[in-house]
């Protein structure tokens, strides 16, 4: 399934009853969304592309579905931030699990990719007895049974599930397994910036808004809270430069978008476009100097 168009600033959208949700876009009249949709079993895989926005849940009487859902959001790309009883800060690689009944609200600053999981209340007690304590939480990519699932899940592609070689149930059987295991581990405590050195800090802000096209050192340094002389001596100390480090991300971004199925339909120019390159050209010389191969061969390997 793909939606894709303009759209008024705010929008109510019900795609196939699955939640209902208020859209409110930052640029008025665009909203893009790609969407690609498989069964696995009982759980419901969706992949997603599109514009930044801001997507609120809140029960409403015009919902009729009345379904009950919880939902696995793996973000891939951009940073996000979510908010129900408080803030929380999600970034690409890591996961949060939703309650359809509970009110919500996520913002994409940028474009965003994410591999969204559709299941049942009764199967997560299933498998997680306690299941509250995942609701809200945020789920690491790096560390613990978190690094596991988020890699198993970010596999689960349409075409996998259609040609997979164990039955599907096999594959929701370890995805819970998985989320047990997440769940024995307690709540993390939270990471906070402070608790990075200062080059760590400056990596992760460029990953997260490498896609933004023009963004500049002071941009970064703005967003950290320091000099754009602090940032540029910060990353010297480790002999890198600001440059290579935004082509290196951008270059990173444009790798997952051409090797992702849910890209496939998307030009290659496109794609340099939106990993946030000028121009198509700029796009294959800095490809090939990160992975000795131009676009177009990895395009055509696929």
């Amino acid at each position: 399934m793909e939606i894709k168009g303009r759209f008024p600033s705010t929008v109510i959208w019900n795609p196939g009853a699955i939640t209902l949700l208020l859209l409110s876009g930052r640029r008025p009249g665009e909203f893009e969304s790609n969407m690609e949709l498989a069964q696995a079993g009982p759980l419901t895989i969706i992949w997603q592309s599109g514009t930044p926005h801001i997507a609120s849940r809140a029960p409403r009487a015009d919902d009729r579905s009345g379904e009950h859902t919880l939902h696995l959001m793996i973000n891939l790309c951009s940073r996000w931030d979510t908010s129900r009883r408080e803030q929380i800060e999600l970034r690409p690689g890591e996961a949060l699990i939703v309650d359809s009944r509970l009110n919500y609200t996520l913002e994409l600053a940028s474009r965003y990719e994410v591999v969204h999981v559709i299941l049942s209340p009764q199967l997560l007690e299933r498998w997680v007895p306690s299941s509250g304590r995942l609701i809200g939480r945020r789920i690491s990519g790096t560390s613990g049974w978190g690094r596991p699932l988020i890699a198993f899940v970010a596999q689960l592609s349409p075409q996998l599930i259609a040609d997979s070689p164990v039955p599907v149930s096999v594959l929701a059987d370890q995805f819970g397994a998985l989320l047990a295991l997440v769940a024995s581990e307690g709540t993390p405590r939270p990471v906070t910036r402070p608790e990075h050195d200062l080059r760590a800090q400056i990596r992760d802000c460029i990953a997260e808004r490498c896609c933004e096209p023009g963004l500049t050192a002071l941009d970064v340094a703005k967003a950290l809270n320091i000099s754009v002389r602090t940032l540029h001596r910060a990353l010297t100390a480790s002999n890198e430069k600001y440059g290579g480090l935004l082509m290196a991300s951008r270059a990173a971004i444009a790798m997952r978008m051409l090797k992702s199925p849910l890209f496939r339909r998307i030009t290659i120019a496109e794609i340099g476009r939106r990993a946030g390159f000028a121009d198509a050209s700029h796009f294959s010389r800095v490809f090939y100097r990160h992975y000795r191969q131009l676009p177009s061969q990895l395009r055509g390997e696929a």
